[in-house]
């Protein structure tokens, strides 16, 4: 199956609608629920959340064009409107090397990979599609955080 840069963008744009509606929840509450521990989850804050969704696809991205990854520190958001403006960076980085690529680039496996790599080389299409399903895997997991600090979100589906 091959996947064209207009599907992917679009499927990645809205993605990042439903992360928005997320982080626009958010920002409503009172600023310690941003930072509060919620036990039983590995990345434990709202903010901790939030900043691994936007350094896993930075990551990904930056590996796929052999580049650097950057170490993101969730505490270096200070709220919502910081993460929120690191958010759209991403994207439109992301949107910008998904949009450079041809449509074979796109579908057919890397050749090469860094070192830091993780699981088989795959196409860069297969790659943005992780990021999407790791995107929704959190936003549950941020949704879930929400109910349990008294704050359940909206509706935040792709087909709402």
């Amino acid at each position: 199956m091959a996947f064209s840069n207009e599907d992917l963008i679009t499927l990645h744009r809205a993605t990042h609608t439903c992360l928005d509606l997320l982080l626009n929840h958010a920002s409503a509450l009172r600023p310690e629920l941003w930072t509060r521990p919620v036990e039983g989850f590995g990345h434990p804050s709202l903010r901790a959340q939030f900043a691994h969704v936007l350094a896993t696809e930075e990551w990904w991205m930056r590996a796929l064009q052999h580049m650097p990854a950057r170490r993101w520190d969730p505490e270096s958001f200070n709220s919502t409107d910081a993460l929120a403006a690191a958010k759209a960076s991403v994207a439109s980085e992301t949107a910008s090397y998904v949009n450079r690529l041809s449509i074979d680039q796109l579908n057919r496996e890397i050749d090469t990979c860094l070192p830091e790599w993780v699981g088989p080389k795959r196409s860069p299409a297969c790659i943005i599609l992780h990021i999407v399903t790791h995107a929704f895997h959190h936003k549950g997991q941020i949704a879930a955080m929400l109910r349990l600090l008294g704050h359940p979100a909206p509706d935040t589906d792709l087909q709402r």
